[in-house]
């Protein structure tokens, strides 16, 4: 798959992964305490609907 189509299509379905467009090289973005909030719940349900996977690091993740 294209990275550039799918992270299109992530931040079509997430706006605050929008700025990743426009970066020279897309390899992070800084989220604001409620994004990250969001993202563990709408954004992740909104990204899964786009076919993109959330993972979070197995220090964040529950057991």
């Amino acid at each position: 798959m294209d990275v550039l189509l799918a992270l299109r299509r992530a931040a079509r379905a997430w706006t605050p992964l929008t700025p990743l467009l426009s970066a020279t090289v897309p390899d992070a973005v800084e989220l604001a305490d409620e994004e990250v909030t969001e993202l563990l719940g709408t954004g992740a349900r909104a990204l899964a609907a786009a076919g993109v996977d959330v993972h979070w690091p197995k220090g964040l993740a529950a057991s």
